[in-house]
């Protein structure tokens, strides 16, 4: 029943997408008409849940500030880190499908764990980290591989569309429960956030043991018999047309698989033999480049601390800065389906640039925000011992208070509770424990720019570029090696945001998104349009 009812929500959410429902065709492969099926919607609902996991994991984060809530979000990307590398190799040796179903496995076992979050959560966030590292690898290589050229950037989307989703139900989840309890971030509530995860994850796991394997990797294998099976399964293919779609993979892997041999005969590792041959080599550095920019560029700055910042810089009122992530996490939901709309249609390469030019608009705004409040409102106080703190930033992270004392006055960094209160007819404001001035709406609208932004392009782009560029030969491997370069500049990334003062941190991700502009203008070709075949011509 479930898998019903998942697929009757999946086929209906296609046709509000502007999908044409049954026998309209989505692509030619040369001369052969390809169908668009309830059985393809079927295939790839329980692949796409897995975009859905990605989010819900890294949003299920207890709303706690400092140490804590980095030390729950790196164990996370460090598991992820660690498994994503070796997925090349599991999914090439045993198949795609196997080894999405062995990350649900992670994902459930972790889960169970975190429950009891005091004594061993750090081994279940890692071995939730180990399901993310595997199947954000696995999910939308599978996704690529029995998508219609078409649509697969609109289909791959759709999985940066559930991701999205994810973040926001996890948002959610994370703020009712921290709302409801008596004690913000407590014993009570953490257990119940970290252990809900296992509930989609145990979905995901029954989704694909009713899901073949994919086709394109089952004749990797030579296993054609299987594969033509597949694919009549599919029913995207005439009946009649079926092996001359079997025979053009079939002819383009024999290309390959010459190659191949030629270098297996010098005894090469597989990496040798990617680094060594000039198109696997240039795709490689591609989608290592697009997904570490993705990273490099502060999402997760953003995002996995909005609330932290949103508490510091704006308002330390619980009830209100609990629902600003849930806010941003909606906000980047709703976006991506303008990337779902034109990334079939203006291309991955203009759609990134957009992004690009949207991205670094908004973190100047925020950083020069930022940069205003730690500087320019604060007023040197030589009697008190909070005097050396010249920034709103180190006053309060040092126990002090930033005040105003009256309305001509400028910021200044006082002793706790030593000078914010009323005098005469001035009203004195108490900073206690976050910064904010009279621009900090600026601020909203950074944040909220930067999230449409990245919603938009360098969200779902660097997955789909990434899922349907490599040859088929390293396919799987050098998937694994641009996961694993994303996650190991997201475990950066979420290691630093606060190792600086955070105006500085956000400069830096303005200089790196001012790189990626230049990256992609010059060295990235547009790829619309094209089989997973063809893509190597366009290289």
């Amino acid at each position: 029943e479930f898998i019903v009812i998942l697929n009757f929500i999946f086929i209906c959410s296609f046709n509000l997408m502007n999908f044409e429902y049954s026998i309209d065709s989505l692509f030619d492969a040369g001369n052969i008409e390809v169908l668009y099926t309830n059985q393809f919607i079927h295939y790839i609902t329980f692949p796409i849940i897995g975009g859905f996991m990605f989010g819900y994991v890294t949003g299920t984060v207890p709303d706690v500030y400092g140490i804590f809530h980095m030390f729950m979000v790196a164990t996370i990307a460090g598991g992820a880190l660690l498994s994503s590398l070796p997925t090349g190799y599991l999914a090439d040796r045993f198949g795609r499908k196997k080894t999405i179903i062995l990350s649900c496995l992670f994902y459930i076992v972790g889960s169970l764990i975190s429950f009891n979050y005091r004594v061993v959560i750090a081994v279940g966030r890692f071995l939730i980290g180990i399901g993310l590292g595997i199947s954000s690898t696995c999910c939308p290589l599978y996704i690529a591989e029995i998508t219609p050229k078409v649509i697969r950037g609109r289909i791959i989307t759709i999985y940066q569309i559930c991701l999205t989703f994810g973040l926001f139900l996890a948002s959610v989840v994370n703020a009712t429960l921290n709302y409801a309890s008596p004690t913000y971030g407590s014993d009570t509530t953490t257990p119940i956030i970290l252990i809900t995860p296992a509930v989609p994850a145990l979905f995901l796991l029954i989704g694909m043991l009713t899901v073949p394997e994919s086709y394109r990797w089952l004749l990797s294998k030579n296993r054609i018999d299987e594969a033509i099976e597949v694919v009549r399964k599919l029913k995207q293919i005439p009946e009649s047309n079926i092996t001359e779609f079997v025979e053009n993979i079939l002819e383009a892997n024999v290309l390959i698989e010459e190659d191949l041999q030629e270098q297996k005969e010098q005894k090469k590792f597989i990496l040798c033999r990617i680094l060594g041959d000039k198109i696997a080599r240039k795709t490689l550095v591609m989608g290592c480049s697009l997904q570490m920019l993705a990273q490099l560029i502060g999402i997760n700055g953003l995002m996995y601390y909005a609330n932290s910042l949103f508490q510091k810089y704006v308002t330390n009122n619980i009830k209100i800065y609990l629902w600003f992530t849930p806010l941003l996490t909606f906000i980047n939901l709703i976006s991506s389906f303008v990337a779902y709309k034109l990334i079939d249609k203006i291309g991955r390469r203009k759609l990134a640039l957009i992004s690009l030019f949207g991205i670094i608009s908004s973190s100047v705004i925020i950083a020069v925000n930022l940069q205003l409040v730690d500087v320019r409102y604060l007023k040197r106080n030589q009697n008190n011992n909070c005097r050396n703190f010249l920034s709103c930033d180190d006053c309060i992270n040092n126990i002090c208070e930033y005040c105003q004392i009256d309305e001509n006055s400028g910021y200044t960094c006082v002793n706790y509770g030593a000078n914010c209160t009323n005098k005469g007819n001035y009203p004195i404001y108490n900073f206690d424990n976050h910064c904010t001035n009279n621009i900090n709406w600026i601020l909203l609208l950074g944040m909220i720019l930067y999230v449409i932004s990245f919603a938009i392009g360098m969200g779902p782009i660097p997955w789909v570029v990434t899922s349907e560029i490599y040859p088929a030969w390293c396919r799987s491997t050098n998937m694994a090696l641009s996961t694993t370069a994303k996650w190991l500049c997201n475990l950066t990334v979420t290691m630093t945001v606060f190792t600086r003062r955070l105006y500085e941190t956000f400069w830096i991700y303005s200089a790196f998104t001012i790189c990626g502009i230049a990256l992609i203008y010059k060295n990235f070709p547009e790829m619309n349009q094209a089989n997973m075949e063809e893509i190597l011509h366009v290289l």
